[in-house]
């Protein structure tokens, strides 16, 4: 096998070779020990005189994606190519760093992978309708999505995507699978049912949910009773011909501000617009059933749960974040009044948080400024809040 070097992981001064297929990267094996517990545990069992060597390096060969190895050790020795939300990354970059960050004990990039699934991990209604304007994850394929929350067990990730693919596409690709760049991307059996399943149980929430108020008769106070009446069934006609399967976003705002104006009285395009988006409420209220899985109370939990850094979890259940400086501390003292002075200087480009933190049996005030327009000053305050968040 021709072995390709990877320029910008490849450091002279590194004492160990990685090897994933036929990429190599030379890193610092003491970094990575220091990152990962897997890797300092291999890194201390002694190898024989004979083992290969590149350039008197010792080989570490592993049998991951050459693709998730680049993306892994990136994130490990570049600071700036894995950020935390709200910087962009992309899905096969999360995908990667979270898989091997999973595999290899390196709880700080695990956390920040998820911290980017969870952009793209719509629990609410609300968060659905901000998607994807909030995600940081950019374009993605859903199957390969559900197949890392799957292989992962992480079921909060799960709904949207199911979702996505029992609406978006066809019977035949949800079981053929959809074509990649390599072999076709197949959903396991189990998967595959799910998705079907949903897109049946979708198919019966639309007509009856979601278009419900085209099969109202008459809705009390309709100025034009039959032209109403009309409308509403040739319309329900139209959209039930062109078998689109969209119960939570086919008819967008715009429709109900512009069009639906066109074609029925202001009372009907109340009415409708109400039943709409209860029909609406009611679908989404039932997804976590449809796809078998928990109640969206407990998707929400173990999201957190996963978000929240572990050594902050005492923090969120014994204090309130970002509350009323004025709570917190002295207001006469001199520390309050020049982060007072600052805020009303900056006239509200200067935000001011107070954070209780539990040190053993006593409660510690933080004051975190976390927006300013000095620099200097910016880069330092965000690295301490995400110290402490």
């Amino acid at each position: 096998m021709d072995l390709t070097r990877v320029d910008d992981l490849w450091f002279p001064e590194g004492g160990l070779v990685i090897q994933a297929g036929s990429r190599i990267f030379r890193v610092a094996g003491s970094i990575l020990a220091a990152r990962s517990s897997i890797f300092k545990d291999m890194l201390a069992i002694p190898q024989p005189a004979s083992q290969p060597t590149i350039e008197g390096c010792p080989i570490v060969v592993l049998h991951d994606s050459p693709e998730h190895t680049e993306y892994f050790l990136k994130a490990i020795f570049d600071s700036s190519f894995f950020e935390r939300p709200p910087a962009p990354t992309t899905f096969p970059v999360v995908a990667g760093v979270l898989r091997l960050s999973t595999k290899y004990d390196v709880n700080y990039l695990r956390h920040r992978a998820l911290l980017h699934l969870a952009t793209a991990s719509p629990l609410s209604l609300d968060e659905y309708d901000a998607f994807p304007s909030a995600s940081t994850l950019g374009a993605q394929n859903f199957f390969t999505r559900l197949l890392l929350a799957n292989d992962l067990g992480i079921q909060w990730a799960m709904p949207l995507v199911i979702f996505k693919i029992s609406c978006s596409f066809p019977v035949d690709t949800i079981l053929c699978g959809v074509p990649q760049d390599q072999p076709t991307l197949h959903l396991p059996l189990s998967l595959q049912r799910v998705c079907l399943t949903a897109r049946n149980s979708l198919i019966f929430a639309q007509v009856h949910d979601t278009f419900s108020f085209m099969r109202v008769l008459d809705n009390a106070g309709c100025t034009k009773p039959d032209q109403c009446r009309s409308r509403r069934m040739r319309l329900l006609s139209i959209v039930t011909r062109k078998e689109a399967l969209a119960p939570l976003g086919y008819f967008l705002s715009s429709w109900w501000e512009e069009t639906s104006l066109e074609m029925l009285c202001n009372t009907c395009c109340r009415e409708g617009r109400t039943q709409y988006e209860e029909g609406r409420q009611r679908i989404w209220d039932r997804l976590p059933e449809m796809f078998g899985l928990p109640s969206w109370e407990d998707l929400r939990a173990a999201r957190e749960a996963d978000v929240t850094r572990p050594e902050m979890r005492t923090l969120k259940s014994g204090c309130t974040l970002a509350r009323s400086l004025h709570d917190l501390v002295d207001t006469e003292s001199d520390e309050w009044v020049n982060l007072v002075e600052c805020a009303m200087a900056a006239r509200g480009r200067y935000q001011l948080h107070g954070i209780c933190m539990l040190e053993g049996d006593k409660m510690r005030t933080w004051i975190v400024p976390l927006r300013t327009d000095g620099e200097e000053l910016f880069a330092g305050l965000v690295k301490l809040s995400q110290q402490l968040c």
